[in-house]
């Protein structure tokens, strides 16, 4: 084989690993079974159901606090990781940025693990 069959040959080779690594990697950080690992979410929140859900309203200075409310999580893409309160897109809703909120909430709404905590995306 000559030099340049082989140098073409090789970098197929290493296009297609590199590929198939992506996408195993890309579809492990979804795992329906595992809420801690969705990377995008929604929580229909109950503000009694835990503290956290007062305490990211003090983070936003909401006042007075939401009973109830929808809460949205995106945190996929590296630097543009954001929150909303009500639904996506829609007048009324709130949007954040995710480093609003302090670390110890961002924590335990990416641990949440109730009922309510739903993934909006299969593929991330």
């Amino acid at each position: 084989m000559t030099t340049k069959k082989s140098f073409i040959l090789s970098v197929l080779i290493f296009a297609f690993i590199f590929g198939l690594i992506n996408l195993h990697c890309s579809t492990a950080m979804y795992d329906k079974n595992n809420p801690a690992s969705w990377k995008y979410f929604k929580i229909k929140v109950k503000s009694d159901d835990d503290n956290v859900f007062l305490n990211l309203q003090d983070d936003l200075k909401i006042a007075p606090h939401l009973e109830s409310y929808i809460l949205i999580v995106n945190i996929i893409k590296k630097g543009s990781e954001y929150g909303v309160i009500g639904e996506e897109n829609t007048d009324g809703s709130y949007k954040f940025k995710w480093s609003d909120l302090s670390k110890e909430n961002q924590d335990k709404l990416i641990k949440w693990n109730g009922k309510n905590k739903e993934a909006l995306s299969k593929s991330k």
